[in-house]
């Protein structure tokens, strides 16, 4: 399967050949964040892409390339509507998040981390946002109360 990972954990040019499937993800996430047993035969066989994550500390994002985002489009869904339809995949990546955001210093709201009441799923959806606009600032754009929140 043809695939482009972008990552600051990826030195700059690098180009792989091996055979990589649509559910490497799945298991390259399972992997690196402990998220225990495989869903399906499918992802327990596919090749993860871990080593591909080979810097010790992230690429300067002084040193991405700018960019401009698209706007997005007036049908995008909601957090509440995107909280409905997580997957059992997102539930179980949504509180790995959090506990790998604390390990990384971001803080996660109190109500995350209440181990008798997991989160809702509005409220993962809401915390991936913010974790992606930390991760990923250049990608929330500057008119938004987001870009506020997330900066």
């Amino acid at each position: 399967m043809p695939a482009i990972i972008v990552s600051p954990w990826i030195d700059e040019g690098t180009v792989l050949n091996q055979e990589y499937r649509h559910t490497s993800l799945l298991a390259t996430l399972r992997k690196v964040w402990d998220l225990g047993d495989a869903f399906t035969a499918r992802d327990a066989a596919a090749r993860t892409f871990d080593d591909v994550l080979s810097r010790d500390t992230p690429r300067d994002p002084a040193t991405w390339p700018d960019f401009d985002p698209r706007p997005l489009p007036e049908w995008q869904l909601t957090t509440v509507q995107l909280g409905e339809v997580l997957s059992n995949l997102g539930k179980v990546i949504g509180p790995a998040l959090v506990a790998h955001a604390k390990q990384s210093g971001h803080p996660a709201p109190p109500e995350l981390g209440d181990a008798d009441h997991p989160p809702t799923p509005t409220q993962l959806v809401e915390f991936m946002f913010g974790i992606a606009g930390k991760y990923f600032p250049r990608l929330v754009p500057e008119d938004t109360e987001e870009a506020q929140t997330y900066r």
